[in-house]
């Protein structure tokens, strides 16, 4: 769905259906399936990944056409 540097949503699909939202970092081989925001109710359409001023943290919004319908936070640094 969307890439910002190695931070990527997937749609995972099965057939014509999605099944669910997945964020994955490639390069530290991370993968986190979401299960508040899902494909669904409503569904989500496109997604923005940016970074936040603040420290080193990532927003992921999550909209349904141009409507904001979720949101999370990733804090990116290193622990």
């Amino acid at each position: 769905m969307r890439s910002f540097g190695k931070l990527q949503v997937y749609r995972l699909v099965r057939g014509e259906t999605c099944t669910g939202l997945l964020i994955a970092d490639t390069r530290a081989q991370v993968y986190q399936r979401l299960t508040d925001i899902t494909c669904e109710q409503p569904k989500v359409m496109s997604v923005s990944i940016h970074p936040l001023e603040v420290g080193n943290y990532t927003a992921v919004d999550f909209f349904h056409n141009a409507e904001l319908i979720g949101r999370i936070t990733l804090n990116r640094s290193a622990e």
